[in-house]
């Protein structure tokens, strides 16, 4: 299998793209945002410990002798600032800059004005799955394993929905348990099932309603008796919430979050709300009387009522996974595959579509459709996920695919013909890709050649990229359709940030610097296996930052001893999916 292939080289397929830098765009800014980061310099931080602590401290190391490595005498004390992460499922800047210029989201407004914000950018593709776990590991998908809401079964074309074991690498909330310090995780997507934490953690997104969806066992239960529900989207369901729903599951939520927050047993707490990509996906208008905007305002006003509870004395940071925008034209990805000989299909054609219902069911199915309509012995490629103008696709490649063509000699020459002619597409005139990139150099890690496309790419800011069976290469919106922008997100104040508020002074920043940086914040180092750096430029002159080598912390939580972290017969797969049977919902 692939394991036994040696890889083609990455690199001179991605330097052969660049060689046509001109039609393709800006090359170079996306390799900013590349997961290769070299070893970062000293950066400023949070105000540094007390004396006193210091003292204490060095004694403790002393008496622990002189063979224990820097790590192991590290965070063994509370944290001097607690951090509380707020995320906004979908938020941008395009919504809530002019909302804060009507003198609306007056407590967004209070944490601009004793803060810091910068432009967050995504995954790519810009997808909640990949990117909140992203921000959460400090690592990209070649690490975590999970680059959309499906991953590929083992010897199969098919795909399943992801869980929280899908992550390969570590979250914060692990780490900082290692270490003894307590945590409040609420709603953060892919943690179904949950894991065993110092504190609480109520998984969110994928989480099915009749399932052990919390730690620690029966937390659950005594959310169901209050009418709590984990996942206000359709994955779970065959029909989208109603404007009711979504408004007592928002109430429910925030008492749940206040009651969590006036406890004095956390030093960092995560809650994401997931309602306002729900209503994005639905209708997004950045209309200031628009539903986006009237449930921004409510959650303005949870967030002072979560802010008041933690006090100014606690990091704060809002953040979002991604932003929002419309989108008047599609490309389909399948069919352009189709069309240009890559991904030909049987002679009989299209299978029959597939009944609407839950999405964890329904996509699934969708995929095996569309691949079940391919001559796969004759087909080099095929679309794989997409999201908002980001498209991707993998090689049938020889010994990674179970009837793989392409040979790992020629995969770098095949990849380059589909980059040239995805480069030579023009829409009305002008061209449609404004950015290829190589997959595995982009997210390099043991879970690359897995998880991660060989190919992605960018459109034009109008085009969104899809894959259907039913749609042509190309066509124009009756109704712009909405959907992700890569760009989100992140306000931060609080004793360890900068004061900037404005505008015009948004550095940018990347969700894979969430994790270093809630390390950092929290008092700890940062694994130098983390992707992501620590933001110095939105931060005030304190602490350096350290940096340490997973391998060299007897503490440290490998993410091969993950297993250990799940609660066990309460969240297995049969016993769930028997569950969702008798609610009807999985076949």
């Amino acid at each position: 299998m692939w394991a036994a292939c040696p890889e083609w080289d990455a690199t001179r397929l991605t330097q052969r793209i660049r060689a046509h830098e001109r039609p393709i765009g800006p090359y170079p800014r996306l390799m900013s945002h590349s997961c290769q980061r070299p070893d970062l310099p000293r950066q400023a931080g949070p105000r540094r410990l007390p004396q006193l602590v210091q003292v204490g401290l060095l004694i403790m190391g002393l008496t622990a002798g002189l063979a224990c490595s820097p790590t192991e005498s590290v965070g063994t004390m509370a944290p001097e600032h607690r951090l509380l992460i707020v995320g906004w499922d979908g938020a941008t800047f395009d919504l809530i800059d002019p909302l804060i210029a009507q003198g609306r989201l007056p407590n967004v407004a209070r944490l601009l004005g004793r803060g810091t914000s910068a432009r967050l950018e995504s995954t790519i593709i810009p997808i909640s799955s990949a990117a909140w776990v992203a921000a959460v590991t400090g690592k990209g998908p070649g690490k975590t394993g999970v680059y959309s809401f499906f991953e590929p079964l083992d010897d199969s074309y098919d795909v399943q929905v992801i869980s929280s074991r899908s992550n390969r690498a570590v979250p914060i909330w692990r780490i900082l348990g290692a270490h003894g310090i307590g945590v409040h995780i609420m709603g953060v997507p892919i943690t179904y099932p949950p894991e065993t934490v110092q504190g609480t953690l109520i998984s969110g997104m994928l989480s099915p309603f009749d399932a052990e969806y919390a730690h620690p066992p029966g937390l659950a239960d005594e959310l169901r008796e209050r009418g709590f529900e984990p996942d206000l989207g359709i994955w779970r369901t065959a029909h989208g919430p109603t404007p009711k729903r979504l408004e007592t599951q928002l109430d429910l939520k925030r008492d749940l979050v206040l009651e969590q927050l006036g406890k004095d047993d956390w030093a960092f707490s995560m809650v994401v709300f997931k309602s306002l990509d729900v209503v994005s996906h639905g209708i997004y208008s950045l209309q200031p009387d628009g539903p986006v905007a009237m449930l921004m305002d409510r959650l303005d006003e949870i967030l002072g009522e979560m802010v008041a509870a933690v006090g100014e004395d606690t990091n704060v940071i809002l953040m979002s996974d991604h932003g929002f925008r419309t989108y008047p034209e599609t490309f389909n990805l399948h069919a352009w595959m189709v069309a240009e000989g890559f991904s030909p299909k049987h002679a009989q054609g299209t299978a029959e579509a597939v009944e609407p219902g839950q999405l964890a069911t329904m996509r699934p199915k969708e995929h095996e459709r569309r691949m079940g309509e391919l001559d796969l012995p004759r087909t080099v490629a095929y679309a794989t996920a997409c999201e908002g103008n980001f498209g991707s696709l993998r090689l049938n490649l020889e010994g990674r695919e179970p009837d793989g063509i392409v040979a790992i000699a020629d995969a770098e020459r095949v990849l380059s013909e589909i980059s040239e002619r995805l480069i030579q597409t023009r829409i009305d005139g002008q061209p449609l890709v404004t950015l290829v990139m190589g997959g595995h150099e982009l997210y390099p890690g043991p879970e690359s050649q897995r998880i991660v496309p060989d190919l992605l790419f960018e459109t034009r800011t109008q085009v969104q990229v899809l894959v259907s069976p039913d749609k042509p290469v190309h066509s124009k919106n009756a109704r712009p359709f909405p959907d992700h922008a890569r760009t989100g997100i992140l306000i931060a104040a609080g004793p360890g940030f900068e004061l900037r508020s404005s505008a015009l002074e948004r550095p940018q920043a990347s969700v894979v610097d969430i994790g270093p940086l809630a390390l950092h914040l929290l008092g700890f180092p940062v694994p130098k296996q983390m992707d992501g750096r620590v933001p110095a430029d939105l931060l005030r002159p304190g602490a350096p930052v350290r940096r340490f080598d997973e391998a060299d912390d007897p503490r440290w939580p490998k993410a091969k001893d993950a297993a250990r972290h799940f609660e066990s017969s309460a969240t297995d797969s049969e016993a769930v999916q028997e569950r969702l049977k008798g609610l009807g919902y999985a076949d």
